[in-house]
């Protein structure tokens, strides 16, 4: 049974993604000053390797850390919620994946199977959103939602209507009379969702169902 999501909640989940990409990005930060360490001239002149190559690669080391350090969490960042299994990254309560290959859905469909899981049906869809719009930037891709039983009753993989609030402007709209497939549209506009043909190969979205 899946709870309602007020835009109250849909923010506080967003936020909480939030603070999940921030721990990573402090992560990697630790790491790369822990480099610039290891890399400043006094260490390049006790033989590890050439002083000026060495010195080159602490430069650019430390103008990765000046890009990283503005995205610094201001409280502990990684929220309640399920262990997920590798590859998957936890997204609030829920684990999902979204693949760099290009798949029809329902190709992407039979990977998902293949890890456990599903299309993606996410329950926090904003804070899926943001997650992916930090992570990959702009782009399209499948998730569990279709109407191919029925020309225009979607519906998630699972059986669950779709939130017809969710839709971009004057759609579905069934264009060339194939699209029967729901893809996410990460871009700057805030509704989502977009009917697509089904054979159309794109980037998708697992979800864990263990």
């Amino acid at each position: 049974m899946y709870e309602e999501q007020t835009p109250q909640m849909e923010l506080q989940s967003a936020v909480v993604v939030n603070h999940v990409v921030a721990a990573d990005r402090l992560k990697e930060l630790l790491n790369t000053t822990r480099e610039v360490h290891l890399l400043s001239p006094r260490s390049a002149k006790q033989g590890h390797g050439r002083p000026r190559g060495a010195q080159g690669r602490a430069d650019l080391t430390r103008e990765k850390v000046r890009s990283l350090t503005y995205f610094t969490p201001s409280r502990p960042p990684y929220p309640a919620g399920p262990w997920c299994p590798y590859p998957y990254t936890q997204v609030v309560d829920e684990c999902f994946h979204a693949h760099s290959k290009k798949l029809t859905w329902s190709q992407a469909r039979h990977v998902c199977q293949g890890m456990g899981g599903d299309l993606a049906e996410p329950k926090h869809l904003y804070a899926l959103q943001t997650y992916l719009a930090q992570t990959y930037g702009p782009g399209y891709f499948w998730v569990g939602g279709t109407d191919q039983d029925t020309e225009g009753r979607w519906h998630w993989v699972s059986g669950r209507p779709l939130d017809p609030v969710d839709w971009l402007f004057s759609r579905p709209d069934n264009l060339g009379g194939d699209e029967h497939c729901l893809e996410i549209v990460m871009s700057d506009y805030p509704k989502l969702f977009n009917d697509e043909t089904c054979s159309i190969a794109q980037r998708f979205i697992c979800q864990y169902r263990g």
